[in-house]
Parts: structure tokens; C-alpha cells; sequence
């Protein structure tokens, strides 16, 4: 099974699970499965004895995801490992006994205004959300944003 087709049924069983247990339909599961199809999920395998069987290994999942949802990926990670283990089963000789929670890098475009031929208060916006985006801070950014537009 290919790293799209595993990650693709871990979403279904993961569906199905949080459907039919209720111990599994949490908030979290669900956020878990709405934000899986944007991560990026891989299985390492290892050579790393597993101490299940005579000569097996271990394979690691390994899920990339956006930074705002790692704290639930992370709270909930052995319920998606046992979910996981169950699909991947035994392959050759690897048993996938890890999981991994690592954060998705994500790409953001940068705009140059200073091509741009503006008035006084868009100017100011624009300077002041300069700032803002510098410093990280995108909810005072859409503040600062809706005030000075209110100007205008």
C-alpha cells in the first residue's frame, strides 16, 4: 500500500470509528480527520527489531500537519496510531509500532506594496500591517486593517 492509499483509508477508518464508538466521536478526532487530507503522511520503515515476532521491525508513521492543529494530532495520537497499526497490519517483515507528529511546513506569498500608488490612510494601513505581519500578530492586523478602512 502506497503512502496516499494508507493515508486516504486512515481517513475513512478514522470516520468510521468516531461514527460508530462513541468513546472515539470527540472534537478532537473530527478536527483530526477534517485536517489529515492537508497533511502529509509517510511510513518509515526501520531496522529497528520490533520484539513482537523472531526478525521483525519497526515502521514509523510520520504526519506532517499545520502548526494550529499539532497540540490535537498530539493529544490523540495513540487512538490514530491503534487505528493505523490495525490497517498497516504486518507487511514483509514490519509492524508499525510509532508514530511520529511532526508540523507541516506551509508556504505564505509576500506582496510588495511599495509599487503600489496609495493614498495617506492606505499607505498608513499598509505600513502599520507591515509591522503587524513582522511581529506575527495577524489578529491585530485585521484590527488595525477594519479601522483604518472605517476612515475612509
Amino acid at each position: 500500500m502506497n503512502d496516499l492509499d494508507f493515508k486516504l483509508t486512515l481517513i475513512k477508518a478514522l470516520e468510521h470509528n468516531a461514527n460508530t464508538q462513541s468513546a472515539f466521536n470527540t472534537e478532537g478526532i473530527w478536527k483530526i480527520i477534517s485536517s489529515l487530507p492537508l497533511c502529509n503522511l509517510y511510513i518509515e520503515d526501520t531496522c529497528i527489531y520490533t520484539r513482537i515476532e523472531w526478525n521483525t521491525y519497526c515502521s514509523i508513521l510520520h504526519i506532517q500537519v499545520p502548526l494550529d492543529t499539532r497540540d490535537t494530532f498530539v493529544a490523540n495520537s495513540k487512538l490514530v496510531l491503534d487505528v493505523a497499526q490495525q490497517l498497516f497490519g504486518r507487511q514483509a517483515d514490519q509492524y508499525l509500532t510509532d508514530i511520529d507528529i511532526g508540523i507541516l511546513v506551509e508556504h505564505y506569498e509576500i506582496i510588495d506594496f511599495s509599487e503600489i500608488s496609495l493614498t495617506q490612510v492606505i499607505s498608513k494601513a499598509i505600513n502599520d500591517a507591515e509591522l503587524l505581519m513582522q511581529q506575527g500578530n495577524m489578529i491585530l492586523l485585521s484590527i488595525v486593517f477594519t479601522l483604518h478602512f472605517m476612515v475612509i
